[in-house]
């Protein structure tokens, strides 16, 4: 039976193989993972850093967008209040006229839904966040496990055509 979560320290490591009944073997055993606390012949190499680079990216990217969903959301939100608060005040003044309307009800719809273009990037960037966050302590700590650490400088550059230039400076060391 495959221990998934000796299989993440397999996800790391260049001798993992995956076979779709067994799952992920060891090319070195053919077995499922089977160790204590951490795989004796674990190698680290290429898999390693293009997963470090790819948690570390999703990481900054959800890090430097944090304070535009922040922004959004109290903007939507704010716009939201104005129009609903509009819609209540034009509701009375309509009404003590002696008119009865249909608008505030139809303004008051449109402050929720302005409201949901607020929630929308909010909880994206919330679940991006959590994910990214979560894969990057994960692998921090099966690397912590094996005294393995690194430093990552990560420089996002121009957008061209939907794809944009990053920097990345990987440093592996030994703890």
């Amino acid at each position: 039976m495959l221990n998934l979560e000796l299989a993440k320290h397999c996800q790391l490591c260049e001798h993992q193989i995956i076979n779709f009944d067994r799952g992920s073997l060891c090319e070195l055993t053919d077995s499922n993972p089977d160790f204590v606390n951490t795989c004796p012949n674990i190698k680290f190499g290429n898999k390693l850093e293009k997963s470090l680079v790819e948690i570390n990216i999703s990481h900054q990217r959800a890090k430097k967008a944090k304070p535009l969903a922040y922004v959004m959301f109290i903007f939507f939100l704010l716009l939201s209040m104005a129009i609903m608060v509009g819609g209540y005040l034009l509701g009375k003044y309509v009404l003590s006229a002696g008119v009865i309307s249909g608008v505030p009800i139809v303004l008051f719809g449109v402050g929720v839904v302005v409201l949901q273009l607020g929630f929308g990037p909010f909880n994206k960037w919330k679940s991006d966040w959590s994910l990214a966050s979560e894969k990057k302590s994960r692998v921090d700590s099966i690397l912590a496990m094996y005294k393995v650490g690194y430093e990552i400088d990560i420089e996002f550059g121009k957008t061209y055509h939907g794809h944009q230039d990053i920097d990345v400076d990987l440093r592996m060391k030994k703890l």
